[in-house]
């Protein structure tokens, strides 16, 4: 069961992460670099790359995704799930996407991929949410609970947390039901951070780690290349200023998790909105990465050749925004911060019989599957 997100408002989301949008998982080539962003009168907007790879971007209603490009069938269910988000951010873009997912539109594998991504997202919740609990029992100098010894059900344990947070609640000013709502809350947005588990990290520290492993491998590669072109050195510095920024977000986010009762304090008052965007901001800053870090990783072992192709796909599929750009919400100068899309057309491909996108939309599909 796929929890939801207690967090609706955009406002402790900085602008220019949402001027940028959110990626979507589409399967329909022509939009599988597309992302989208509140728009005005609460209507979603879809973001469409340059068609002819040069700069710029189309802004359309999302609604008119139909009509911008031959959706598959994953992508007309993923459309009709997007259209019914109250919150457009990387976290309830991943729901829609795994509910489609268990629902088998993507594949079988696909499928049991979603299925294993939901056991880990529930295991890291409750992870964080006994992570907090005791946290607020050492603070408050209470005894803390053993749950390697708990092997009770859920309503015992949520039975047990109650009782034991009976001795910390009036030191907040709160009712134990209250004390019990706001680490619900808390461990909701923080699932992504997780807590430092071994066996379950939470996603952003495997995204870190897929990060790193793209980087390695990249300087491998380009090391047997017999001149690193620009292009090449682009897609490595735009990485590394990314897994940098995020790799400070989220140990930012980790030791604000460590503080308790300071959370538990300020997240209902003023500072409410910046623990949230500290909480959230790590996910912000590699929404987008897992496809490209997939890219990589399903063209291991290809020719020379096809490698180069998909470093070129994936040079196209940069971040418009550079991570540095995103603190301050301000807008960098276009010449600064897009890339050339243009994308070259190799002999006999045969774009113009359908056969291309055919294979492309296979790819995507595939890709999908492994990028949950």
């Amino acid at each position: 069961m796929l929890a939801a997100t207690i967090v609706r408002s955009h406002g402790f989301v900085p602008r220019a992460f949402l001027e940028w949008g959110v990626a979507v998982p589409f399967t329909t080539p022509l939009l599988t670099r597309c992302r989208i962003r509140p728009g005005k009168r609460g209507r979603t907007e879809l973001l469409v790359p340059n068609l002819s790879g040069s700069r710029g971007i189309y802004v359309f209603d999302l609604e008119a995704a139909p009509k911008v490009a031959n959706l598959t069938l994953h992508d007309r269910l993923l459309l009709e799930r997007l259209l019914e988000v109250s919150a457009t951010t990387p976290s309830e873009v991943r729901k829609s996407a795994l509910r489609v997912a268990l629902d088998g539109a993507a594949g079988r594998r696909a499928a049991r991929e979603a299925e294993a991504a939901v056991r880990v997202d529930a295991k890291v919740g409750l992870m964080i949410r006994l992570h907090l609990v005791t946290r607020l029992l050492d603070e408050a100098g209470l005894e803390g609970i053993d749950w390697r010894d708990f092997a009770g059900d859920n309503v015992e344990l949520r039975s047990t947390i109650k009782h034991r947070l009976a001795g910390v609640a009036p030191g907040f000013g709160r009712s134990v039901d209250g004390v019990f709502q706001a680490i619900e809350e808390i461990a909701d947005v923080a699932t992504c951070v997780g807590c430092g588990a071994e066996d379950a990290p939470g996603r952003n520290p495997t995204m870190l780690a897929r990060l790193r492993t793209f980087i390695h491998s990249h300087r491998q590669w380009s090391s047997g290349e017999p001149s690193a072109t620009m292009s090449y050195r682009a897609i490595r510095d735009v990485v590394d200023r990314a897994l940098t920024e995020a790799t400070t977000a989220q140990g930012n986010a980790r030791r604000l998790l460590d503080q308790a009762a300071q959370l538990l304090r300020a997240w209902y008052g003023p500072a409410g909105d910046q623990m949230r965007f500290a909480l959230t901001r790590p996910e912000w800053l590699l929404d987008g990465w897992g496809p490209i870090c997939g890219m990589w990783e399903a063209a291991a072992r290809d020719e020379r050749s096809a490698q180069r192709e998909i470093l070129q796909q994936i040079r196209a599929a940069l971040p418009l925004l550079d991570p540095e750009d995103r603190v301050s919400g301000d807008m960098a100068d276009a010449g600064e911060i897009r890339l050339d899309g243009n994308r070259q057309i190799s002999a006999q491909e045969g774009w113009r019989t359908g056969m291309a996108v055919l294979d492309s939309r296979a790819r995507a599909e595939l890709l999908r599957a492994a990028t949950i």
